[in-house]
């Protein structure tokens, strides 16, 4: 396998609406949530006040534990009555998602993410609802946002938003407040789901902590320098049950003569400078990312990799 056969080497992972790696029809993950998004909004708006889109794309106490609807701790984060909740959920998702899916991750794990999230941020509003015995049903997506912004601001914590496109604020603070916001607010009745959107942003806490990535899609310098981090954690988990090869000591004899009393040695095509440099470059692909070889750099390891390979 070549140099740039690698994940760290590939440049098809980029940002935009289309991905030549994303998801359906090669749709970004991030585009392809927001118009989930829209479509469920879009047929709230057509029904109405529906019955059978309040069965299944809201979450209650009543509807888990009475009719069992277990698929509503997933549907009702897809769902948007008020089209400015609607608005203003997707546009954090595009901000945020879309930095962490175009410079970390891949598309199937920042859906996954928004998921996981999503799916806690449900989990954390139902253990408020039997604390507080609240029968409410709940919506949205903001508890699934909460995680990708608390994410973001862990990789990101100093790049500036823009707060109503005029105060640079650093994304760390934004973080901090509006946790701050949920937390002063959780226990006050103002028809929020301050504990979903707490539990959603532990999830990005999570995700970053112990590095929960499914898959190994990202582009650019993952969050962890180590090769063991950079694996996904269910490829972690595969190989403590992977048959480990064994080790046995052999005696080393010294290199036999030739019939001319030639000494006979063998010796690697690729010379120690090249395997030095090799190694310094992919150092720094792994602190900095694949975008921050010069071009020069770029030739020099597609020379390499093709000497490699004819070993």
């Amino acid at each position: 396998m070549s140099l740039y056969d690698r994940d760290y080497s590939r440049d098809d992972v980029g940002g935009g609406f289309w991905k030549s790696r994303g998801l359906l029809f090669g749709l970004s993950a991030v585009w392809t949530l927001i118009l989930l998004n829209v479509a469920v909004w879009i047929v709230w708006t057509i029904a109405g006040e529906s019955p059978a889109l309040e069965e299944h794309f809201t979450f209650s106490r009543p509807g888990l534990f009475a009719y069992y609807r277990i698929w509503t701790l997933i549907t009702n984060t897809f769902s948007h009555q008020d089209p400015s909740h609607l608005f203003y959920n997707m546009l954090f998702l595009y901000v945020f998602g879309e930095q962490l899916e175009q410079d970390l991750y891949g598309p199937k794990d920042i859906f996954c993410l928004y998921l996981f999230s999503g799916l806690l941020g449900t989990l954390g509003y139902l253990t408020y609802a039997q604390i507080q015995h609240v029968d409410t049903p709940v919506l949205g997506a903001s508890g699934a946002v909460m995680g990708l912004l608390v994410l973001c601001a862990l990789h990101f914590p100093d790049r500036p938003i823009n707060i109503f496109g005029i105060i640079p604020v650093p994304l760390k603070i934004l973080a901090v407040l509006y946790i701050a916001l949920d937390i002063a607010s959780l226990f006050k009745h103002d028809h929020v789901a301050h504990a979903a959107h707490l539990a959603g942003g532990l999830m990005g806490l999570l995700y970053w902590k112990f590095d929960l990535r499914l898959f190994k899609q990202g582009r650019g310098t993952p969050f962890r320098s180590s090769a063991a981090s950079s694996l996904g954690w269910w490829a972690r988990f595969r190989n403590l049950f992977r048959r480990k090869p064994k080790l046995k000591v052999v005696e080393r004899r010294p290199p036999a003569d030739d019939a001319i009393g030639m000494r006979v040695h063998t010796s690697s095509s690729v010379d120690p400078e090249t395997s030095a440099r090799v190694d310094q470059l992919l150092k720094k692909i792994s602190d900095q990312g694949i975008g921050a070889l010069s071009p020069d750099e770029r030739l020099f390891l597609e020379n390499a990799s093709r000497k490699y390979k004819k070993d």
